[in-house]
């Protein structure tokens, strides 16, 4: 077994998106999505105004022009999020 756990494979990008949680709205880059999930790092100006988003908590984001997905933050790092959606994810 390989040392990504990962169930379905992650594709790179680098994309705008927009994330929503708490009732406020986000502007991010989403560096990698998968049909389960996708990760997405945030530029904040100042460490005083970085966001913190709590593991579970719900977001909503937009991955693409078309589709919203709903998600829990199962992981939070320096500069992003990992989210896990919901429901699967297939790009149509």
């Amino acid at each position: 077994m390989s040392d990504d756990q990962r169930q379905y494979p992650r594709r790179l990008v680098n994309e705008p998106v927009e994330v929503t949680a708490g009732g406020k709205v986000y502007e991010g880059t989403l560096k990698d999505i998968s049909k389960g999930g996708a990760a997405v790092e945030f530029c904040f100006p100042s460490e005083s105004e970085r966001v913190r988003f709590n593991i579970g908590s719900r977001v909503d984001m937009s991955p693409d022009a078309n589709r919203q997905k709903s998600g829990r933050v199962v992981r939070e790092y320096e500069n992003g999020i990992g989210v896990k959606f919901d429901s699967l994810y297939e790009k149509g």
